[in-house]
């Protein structure tokens, strides 16, 4: 004890060493979709139309530009999307990437939304959705369209 009591008293060493600490990293370039579920009211006899809308959000690193682009669904048929009822019914609907409707969202470029990602965070993108009146029979329809984002 006494040792180390002289140790902790004595005078600092008039000498010393250094030495460099290599640091490094990689940011790997990378976006993620969160894509919020698009449901549509209740169709009633006599109804033109049905419309509806949701989100998607990309979060990307800064500095990242990006392309959405969605397929044609698992039940499309003749570049038309369509939900499925349980007993083999189909319901025509289509999605869009401005409110007015006039923009289809699909998988080529000119149908795709593309934006930058600058100082990371997320960007979200409205998904706009209409169904037309049609000759559909009663039941519950869905459909499963896949949304990438390419960066």
């Amino acid at each position: 004890m006494g040792v180390l009591a002289a140790l902790a008293a004595g005078p600092v060493a008039a000498s010393s060493a250094t030495a460099s600490l290599a640091v490094s990293a990689r940011v790997e370039q990378s976006c993620n979709l969160d894509v919020r579920p698009l449901r549509f009211e209740a169709l009633r006899s006599g109804d033109a139309r049905a419309e509806a809308d949701s989100t998607l959000a990309v979060a990307c690193t800064p500095e990242t530009a990006f392309v959405v682009s969605m397929d044609d669904g698992q039940h499309r048929a003749g570049g038309e999307r369509r939900m499925a009822s349980a007993d083999g019914g189909f319901l025509a609907y289509e999605l869009y990437s401005d409110a007015a409707r006039t923009r289809r969202w699909g998988a080529s470029l000119t149908e795709s939304v593309g934006g930058r990602i600058v100082d990371g965070g997320a960007v979200t993108l409205p998904v706009y959705g209409r169904i037309d009146a049609g000759t559909a029979g009663a039941g519950a329809y869905s459909d499963m369209v896949t949304v990438t984002v390419s960066f």
